[in-house]
């Protein structure tokens, strides 16, 4: 893994951030310390604008290479998604050493990674053997700041969920349940949310039969169509 995958002009960001960071250059008249939540809203600010200036120069993005996610113990995950959902690992590799360690601002990073597979979509699961994290927390709720979830959208939502249950996942909804019409744009679809063993929320999400060509299952691979959406609050 190389400084390659981060173009210039993000690589300076990561830096004038980390400088701010560090440093705490943000003051009121008077020498007076900005509150938490503002320089949380200024470093935003800034991140936005640099991003839309580094767009402006290479161009909008057109489409998502791959979905990365962060987890603890890599075999575990790599095990759970290749043998109760139905994705095919194609490749796993090692990073460390100073471009890693640009690339994730984390000095002595050190990861092992693996590259997932489902129907044309991959993603990308990312273990940090050093330093080690932190755990996600046991009591998360869908308004914290690091929540996110991913959708597999699926053909079939009772097969899929069969072979979830058969597999004791933990649950967090109760079964599949059929969204009201009040949501027009998912009215009669089905969703299930479950957890993988990281603790992050996943879901299953199956469109009526009418809207099933425009959202992509109509190619599925088993009862799993191979779309996946990631999703964050």
């Amino acid at each position: 893994m190389t400084g390659a995958l981060l173009s210039k002009s993000e690589r300076i960001l990561i830096r004038v951030i980390s400088e701010i960071r560090g440093q705490n250059l943000f003051r009121l008249r008077g020498g007076v310390w900005l509150s938490g939540a503002f320089n949380r809203a200024v470093f935003t600010l800034v991140a936005l604008l640099w991003l839309a200036f580094s767009t402006a120069l290479h161009g909008a993005v057109t489409a998502v290479g791959s979905i990365g996610l962060t987890v603890g113990d890599l075999d575990r995950e790599v095990e759970f998604f290749t043998h109760v959902l139905p994705f095919e690992k194609i490749s796993e590799s090692r990073g460390s050493g100073v471009e890693v360690e640009k690339l994730y601002a984390l000095p002595g990073a050190q990861i092992r990674s693996a590259t997932l597979r489902l129907g044309s979509e991959t993603i990308t699961l990312t273990e940090f053997t050093a330093p080690r994290g932190q755990a996600i927390p046991s009591d998360s709720r869908s308004y914290d700041r690091w929540f996110q979830h991913i959708a597999i959208v699926v053909r079939d939502m009772d097969a899929a969920y069969a072979v979830l249950a058969k597999a004791r996942v933990r649950h967090v909804s109760t079964s599949p349940q059929t969204l009201p019409a009040s949501n027009p744009t998912r009215a009669e679809s089905r969703r299930f949310i479950f957890r993988i063993p990281k603790r992050t929320c996943w879901k299953l999400f199956g469109f009526p039969p009418e809207k099933a060509t425009r959202a992509g299952s109509s190619r599925p691979i088993n009862f799993f169509s191979g779309s996946i959406t990631p999703r964050s609050s």
